[in-house]
């Protein structure tokens, strides 16, 4: 169950030329679910998914601004979100809130479009949002292997029991739920359109190029040789459509 309360304010300007929108909001949720400290289905003989989780609460709040340009050559918006997303659970964090796993503070959006011609647009799009908030592993410590029955996995010293023993010795030492930010996402996509008006409907040719700057956004961020590293995917990417309507 949530509750929020919001409160806007939206102008036209020169004939809605212009508009501009700015909105403030605060949310609260009860009843809301998390994953507890360490929750698995492999290492644990309680496969109950109601023992894997905590109840608790959240809250939500930020400011919205937006400003659009409607008319002329050069139209386009731009937009920003401050916000915030938290979580507090009894069982998980201590008891401590922390940010929740789409926790994003800054949102920004650039879109510009320019009609060189009648039937030629150039277009330019920026993205920039706030990294996620991650759960990280400090350090590793040495850690023992509590008994020889894995779960579902009945183990014998005589059956990889040594094997098994010694990969569960290192273990990490994880930091306060999301007390880690990834490296903010940012992007920059442009694009050249020609529409040509022909007997019977319309021709378009379009090049973009999208990620112009090759930005290795991370996708995926993992905890390697004592290492942080991520995964990121499209990079720089060219591309040519070609339309035909009738």
């Amino acid at each position: 169950m949530s509750n929020q309360v919001s409160l806007g304010y939206y102008k036209n300007l020169k004939n809605s030329a212009w508009n501009f929108m700015v909105e403030g909001f605060y949310r609260t949720m009860d009843n809301v679910i998390e994953y507890q400290e360490g929750a698995s289905f492999l290492n644990s003989t309680s496969v109950n998914w109601e023992d894997k989780v905590a109840v608790g609460t959240g809250k939500a709040y930020g400011l919205e601004l937006m400003l659009q340009k409607n008319k002329g050559k050069l139209t386009g918006s731009l937009s920003y979100t401050l916000s915030r997303s938290e979580r507090t659970f009894d069982d998980i964090n201590q008891g401590q809130t922390f940010p929740y796993r789409y926790d994003a503070p800054h949102n920004l959006a650039l879109n510009l479009h320019y009609e060189v011609r009648n039937n030629k647009t150039f277009s330019v799009n920026f993205f920039f949002n706030s990294g996620a908030p991650l759960q990280i592993a400090q350090a590793k410590y040495a850690g023992s292997f509590p008994h020889n029955n894995w779960g579902p996995f009945s183990l014998s010293r005589g059956s990889g029991y040594q094997s098994y023993y010694s990969y569960f010795q290192q273990l990490p030492l994880l930091s306060d739920r999301n007390t880690y930010r990834a490296p903010a996402y940012h992007r920059l996509d442009v694009n050249y359109r020609v529409v040509k008006q022909k007997k019977t409907g319309n021709r378009v040719w379009a090049f973009g190029i999208y990620n112009v700057y090759n930005r290795n956004n991370p996708f995926y961020i993992f905890y390697d040789n004592s290492q942080l590293k991520q995964f990121s995917l499209f990079p720089v990417i060219p591309s040519f459509t070609y339309e035909r309507n009738f």
